[in-house]
């Protein structure tokens, strides 16, 4: 009677390496390791779903907003000099800052811009943040500002109207009387590789207008983007 032999097939630890794979020789060198600099961001991949680059973009949104301006006075503090004419060493904070005429109500030293933007009220101005979906605040204002004009929060936007038309603005426009006001309750910076634009959520500012607009008569105010 003749030996029965059965075929079992190699397990897949026991399979040959194919042509070109496998443990090197002993005595090979390893392969020096390939190494990035986590601070070298040219060599980090981006995904660009628009098909524009970070400056490109930066131009497109200055564009869009130069389309149909909204041109709004900005009160940016500095917070290195505290008010001194209003600011109370002792409480740290400003005595009646609502009337002081050099702060603007601010608190600090203030610096007046130009802003050439995009101004969004939704619903009720006067209302409160609402949470809106995905736990995002829906600000009753937004305001879309370009890249280098940088507000921060606390600061102030403040809705006026100018004696210049709104092609001149830029360059030598200055408030006749104040509309409204409304805090910078939240900057947010915008990204596209570089920064392309700020987004801003802003709540209304109680202030006496007639107060505020006599005291920014007198005041420098920076030059605009243009």
């Amino acid at each position: 009677m003749g030996q029965i032999i059965v075929y079992q097939p190699p397990l897949p630890w026991q399979m040959p390496y194919p042509p070109g794979t496998g443990p090197a020789p002993q005595g090979t060198p390893a392969p020096a390791r390939e190494t990035t600099d986590p601070f070298d961001l040219s060599s980090r991949k981006t995904t660009d779903p628009w098909g524009l680059g970070g400056a490109e973009l930066s131009d497109a949104i200055s564009a869009f907003i130069a389309e149909h301006p909204v041109w709004l006075l900005y009160a940016r503090r500095d917070l290195r000099f505290p008010c001194t004419a209003c600011w109370d060493p002792m409480s740290h904070s400003p005595r009646n800052k609502q009337l002081c005429p050099n702060c603007i109500g601010l608190g600090y030293k203030v610096l007046l811009e130009r802003h050439m933007t995009r101004f969004v009220i939704r619903g009720n101005p006067a209302g409160a943040p609402l949470l809106g979906p995905g736990y995002v605040t829906d600000y009753p204002v937004t305001v879309h500002a370009r890249a280098d004009e940088c507000p921060r929060p606390q600061d102030i936007y403040v809705e006026v109207e100018w004696n210049a038309p709104i092609d001149q603005i830029g360059v030598n426009g200055r408030p006749t009387r104040v509309l409204h006001c409304y805090m910078v309750d939240m900057a947010a910076p915008m990204r596209q590789d570089t920064l392309s634009f700020f987004t801003s959520g802003c709540t209304p500012y109680d202030f006496d207008f007639d107060f505020l607009t006599g005291a920014i008569a007198g005041k420098r105010i920076e030059r605009g983007s243009l």
